[in-house]
């Protein structure tokens, strides 16, 4: 949607209003700000529910992903070193 925005003025060659760009403003905010609730909300359920099936979080990171965006969880803990 802001994409659209964004082109306005080159085609068109005035600005958007300022209503519009306040609307599209507090769009963005409002989905940033739920999307970083879901991500986190997601992660603590998912993780909880994980644990109680009895699952043990491994340290460290799993091979082949960027730090801090992988988490690996197994059932015996000596299986972390694999």
């Amino acid at each position: 949607m802001s994409y659209f925005f964004s082109l306005w003025p080159i085609f068109l060659g005035r600005r958007v209003s300022v209503k519009i760009q306040k609307y599209v403003n507090n769009y963005m905010i409002t989905v940033f700000i739920a999307t970083v609730a879901f991500q986190i909300g997601f992660k603590v359920y998912f993780s909880n529910k994980l644990e109680d099936k009895g699952y043990v979080v491994c340290p460290g990171t799993p091979k082949a992903w960027m730090p801090g965006m992988a988490t690996r969880y197994v059932k015996d803990p000596q299986r972390c070193s694999q």
